[in-house]
């Protein structure tokens, strides 16, 4: 059985916190209109307050504005360096942006503030296997799930490790623990769909994937694994569908955007390729060089 690449190197933003707001622990704020309001109210009355900045960017980030995201996350930390949340979100903040390595360094922080904790060890993890070293990714999900056998990020740590050893079986296991513990988690049923793609029992990963976009109508993660699947049955119209739901709900995310890109060139869809590749360029013009397929995006910015 051909086994993609792993899914969250794969989809740097799969288990990212904007995509899962409310059930995420370290995003459990939902930004509505009254809750930013709220917020910009705490951060006027309280400007030196870490915790509100933070909120502020949480508000940027469910915007979809990663770069004041950003600036609001680390205005937080300049306030108050032993504010493991604020570490915490700017290193999710880094993994969605694919700032891998930015990434571990924060929750290297968060954890000496809290060590111990299993989600901040789980998510180092989760960006020491985006880099590239699974040993590593192993052993602080290991320990994450030694501190708290139902760290829900641990467990889809350790089955997409499994899965990326072609392990799928042993990965469902994991992930379907997952959606035991949290009925209501996207990522859960998100990459247990994608697990059983590999395995290629579709049905059943057509009613995973299904109650992800379910939970999420809006999550782009889970159209574009329904559109891997549809890719997989042969079923070219579904493919195509679901990749350009896909793209419309994309992040502004040059990496995600590129990589979107690849599949819809890979499947055929050529205008919803370019499309892809021409948005993440827009939204970050010297990105090509760091990216996949330069010289189709040498040749795209020359247009």
């Amino acid at each position: 059985m051909e086994m993609r690449t792993c899914i969250i190197s794969r989809l740097p933003c799969l288990i990212i916190a904007f995509t899962l707001i409310g059930s995420s622990p370290l995003a459990v704020f939902c930004a509505d209109k009254t809750s930013e309001a709220q917020v910009r109210s705490a951060l006027k009355a309280n400007p030196k307050s870490a915790e509100a900045w933070r909120a502020l960017g949480l508000v940027y980030q469910h915007k979809r504005d990663l770069k004041n995201a950003e600036k609001c996350f680390k205005k937080g930390i300049a306030l108050d360096s032993r504010s493991a949340a604020c570490f915490e979100s700017l290193g999710f903040l880094y993994i969605v942006r694919g700032k891998t390595e930015d990434a571990c360094r924060c929750f290297q922080n968060a954890l000496r503030i809290t060590p111990g904790n299993a989600d901040d060890l789980a998510l180092l993890g989760t960006a020491l296997e985006m880099l590239g070293k699974p040993a590593q990714a192993e052993h602080y999900g290991m320990e994450a799930l030694r501190h708290n056998p139902n760290c829900v990020w641990a467990l889809v740590l350790i089955g997409d490790l499994e899965a990326a050893r072609g392990k799928s079986a042993e990965a469902a296991i994991h992930l379907k623990k997952v959606v035991a513990i949290d009925p209501r988690s996207v990522m859960g049923w998100n990459n247990l769909g994608c697990v059983l793609t590999d395995k290629g029992d579709y049905a059943e990963a057509e009613k995973a994937l299904n109650t992800a976009i379910k939970l999420r109508p809006d999550f782009y993660g889970a159209w574009w694994s329904m559109a891997e699947l549809m890719d997989k049955k042969g079923d070219k119209k579904r493919t195509r569908e679901t990749a350009r739901k896909a793209l419309e709900l994309a992040p502004g995310t040059p990496e995600i955007l590129y990589q979107l890109g690849e599949f819809m060139d890979k499947t055929g869809d050529i205008e919803g390729a370019r499309k892809a590749r021409a948005r993440g360029l827009a939204i970050e013009p010297d990105a090509a060089d760091r990216l996949m397929n330069v010289p189709y995006m040498m040749e795209l910015g020359n247009h």
